[in-house]
């Protein structure tokens, strides 16, 4: 069994690579680190690793901005833009158009990028 820090290569137990790096050659002997290599731009790993290749960031649809940027440790983060919302936070799928209160009626709530606007109750 290979230990926590560890990735299994054939018969060998070898010293993962740090996140933003990935294996490039495997260990010749055991539990050494094999040869590292920096994620291409476009490509993260967010953890120590034992993989072949990095992981493709993530690239923002036409409905969302970009909050942060892909890097070699961190995948790429959007948002809907300003004036939409998820329908479903869960999926973060589908980017909806914001609720716009009637005239009069104050939002209790404004539209986030994770929520509807909530609106208050028209005084009678």
């Amino acid at each position: 069994l290979c230990n926590a820090d560890e990735y299994r290569n054939a018969d060998r137990c070898c010293q993962m690579c740090p996140a933003g790096e990935y294996v490039q050659e495997p260990c010749v002997s055991p539990h050494t680190q094999g040869k590292c290599v920096t994620c291409d731009p476009g490509t993260f790993t967010a953890h120590a690793n034992g993989l072949d290749s990095c992981l493709v960031c993530y690239s923002c649809r036409d409905d969302q901005e970009m909050v942060q940027e892909c890097s070699p440790t961190s995948n790429r983060m959007c948002q809907c833009k300003t004036g939409h919302f998820y329908q479903d936070p869960g999926t973060l799928e589908f980017c909806m158009p914001c609720d716009k209160c009637s005239e009069g009626i104050p939002a209790l709530r404004e539209c986030s990028a994770t929520s509807n606007t909530v609106c208050g109750m028209a005084h009678q």
